[in-house]
């Protein structure tokens, strides 16, 4: 199999703007799109739509440093058809009735953190498509956080106003596996397909096998200031320390989760300490 042609995005590279880059001709499914330093302090403010292009979408700045932030009344980030994939960026949506990650095809998020400054929602798939996401975190949306028809593992989702996680075609929509909300007007909403276990809820909806529930927001290293990592005192209770294995190797960061212990954390962090990686250590950018 060749291997994949890859794309760069930002100051001095071949695109200026991940939408130019996305509609290029040359950019077809299956190629690669790495997005670096650029637009104004490293925010593109643009609308960003993959249309019906299989491309997977990587930020080369570690910890989320690439933002990508809505331009107008629009979903941020959005497909039409097929399916694409999207790795290491934070998304932001400001318009009232949009949403920051949107896949009207099949979506592959990993390692996203998606902001609402306004938006309605954070990532909407819709339910019966291809798709999951892995070690995301959704807060400050005005509806819900995740309205997911994949899997959500490792997941986090915090001050969305309607709910956390937010199952998508009843009976057909699928399962928050190893995840963790609190502050959100309902934590899991209709969250009603299996295998869903594992997950921790600050109400009583944490759904399926192994799941608790009483995780207070003051449990956050600083909730008040968005930074939802788990806080040492909380880490040393069973609030959110699970036992098992964890489901996603590396957290949020890049990281890896050590499964020596048969315990995990729930949510996208499983360190407490905030990672500074260098210019080279992209673990968990693969």
């Amino acid at each position: 199999m060749a291997a994949p042609v890859i794309h760069t995005v930002g100051t001095g590279k071949t695109y200026a703007t991940i939408s130019a880059a996305t509609a290029a001709a040359g950019v077809v499914s299956g190629d690669v799109i790495e997005v670096y330093a650029g637009g104004v302090v490293n925010v593109y403010t643009e609308n960003v739509s993959f249309g019906v292009k299989r491309l997977y979408a990587k930020g080369m700045i570690p910890n989320q440093g690439v933002k990508i932030k809505n331009s107008g009344a629009s979903n941020t980030v959005y497909n039409t058809g097929s399916y694409f994939f999207i790795n290491n960026f934070a998304i932001e949506n400001t318009a009232a009735t949009k949403t920051a990650l949107y896949g009207a095809g099949g979506l592959w998020a990993y390692n996203c953190v998606l902001i609402g400054s306004g938006g309605a929602t954070g990532a909407y798939h819709s339910a019966g498509l291809a798709g999951g996401y892995f070690n995301c975190l959704a807060y400050g949306f005005t509806s819900n956080g995740f309205v997911y028809g994949g899997h959500c593992f490792h997941c986090g989702a915090f001050k969305n106003t309607t709910a956390g996680f937010s199952g998508n075609g009843g009976a057909a929509s699928a399962a928050p596996l190893g995840c963790l909300a609190a502050g959100n007007g309902t934590d899991y909403l209709s969250c009603v397909d299996s295998p869903w276990q594992w997950n921790v809820s600050g109400d009583l909806t944490a759904p399926g096998v192994g799941s608790v529930t009483g995780f207070n927001t003051a449990n956050c290293v600083n909730y008040a200031g968005n930074d939802f990592r788990i806080s040492q005192a909380a880490r040393l209770t069973t609030l959110a320390r699970l036992p098992g294995y964890p489901l996603v190797a590396t957290d949020i960061t890049g990281r890896r989760r050590p499964t020596r212990e048969r315990v995990f954390f729930a949510g996208p962090y499983h360190c407490f300490e905030q990672p500074t990686w260098g210019v080279g250590e992209l673990s968990g950018i693969a």
